[in-house]
């Protein structure tokens, strides 16, 4: 069985999952039909940042953001769905870099996170020890704030971030305007599970450094009151 924790605004629930919640996961995670869709340009999945509705470009595997909302996109070939840890230290995120095993990741040892569905809280769940699991199996049964699928099939899942569910500490909550000058340490891997469920596979994993500058952006200054005229 597998044992899951609900993060809520009050208390904290431990549920087991029925059979059939198991099969949903293991249908989920073995994807069926295995062919990628013609003309993709990436392999299970791929990790994408945006802010202000614009995407932002990762350098050397890290992006900086303004204290803001924000969005995490991934994106599916087919439907399906990824673990991921968000943590405010790297003690994932560097093993995960250097290959180290999935089930030998802090991130990774706990209990799975179970969020609601349709990200309604918008609210990143933070943990050092425990992963989330983000899924899309169909309009109606996914863990995004929104989801569109393209002509090729590409499906583009959105999951808006305000504020931040700190797991480990009773559930606090941190709005983004306190995380200036912090940084977040995103790792997502995508397991699957061999075909009698006694073994998992690790098909992808991906990491982001997401850096939240100290400052906001400089604001528009008139000198002496005259319009146009800047300082």
């Amino acid at each position: 069985m597998i044992i899951t924790h609900y993060p809520g605004s009050s208390h904290m629930r431990n549920i087991t999952l029925t059979v059939a919640a198991f099969l949903l996961f293991a249908l989920l995670s073995c994807g069926g039909n295995r062919e990628l869709i013609r003309g993709s340009q990436f392999d299970e999945f791929t990790l994408e940042i945006e802010q202000n509705d614009i995407f932002i470009q990762p350098a050397d595997g890290a992006v900086s953001l303004s204290k803001s909302p924000f969005s995490i996109i991934i994106k599916f070939d087919r439907p399906g769905g990824v673990f991921i840890n968000a943590s405010f230290n790297d003690s994932s995120l560097t093993p995960a870099r250097n290959g180290v095993p999935e089930q030998e990741i802090n991130g990774f040892k706990g209990a799975i996170i179970a969020e609601g569905l349709f990200n309604q809280d918008e609210a990143l769940t933070i943990s050092d020890n425990s992963p989330s699991y983000w899924y899309y199996s169909k309009d109606d049964d996914h863990r995004f704030s929104s989801v569109r699928t393209d002509a090729q099939g590409v499906i583009t899942c959105k999951r808006r971030v305000t504020g931040f569910n700190i797991y480990d500490k009773s559930e606090s909550l941190i709005d983004i305007n306190d995380v200036a000058g912090r940084k977040l340490y995103l790792t997502v891997i995508k397991i699957e599970w061999n075909y009698d469920f006694t073994s998992k596979i690790e098909r992808k994993r991906d990491t982001l450094v997401i850096d939240f500058e100290r400052r906001d952006p400089p604001e528009r200054i008139t000198l002496h009151g005259i319009p146009g005229l800047e300082g």
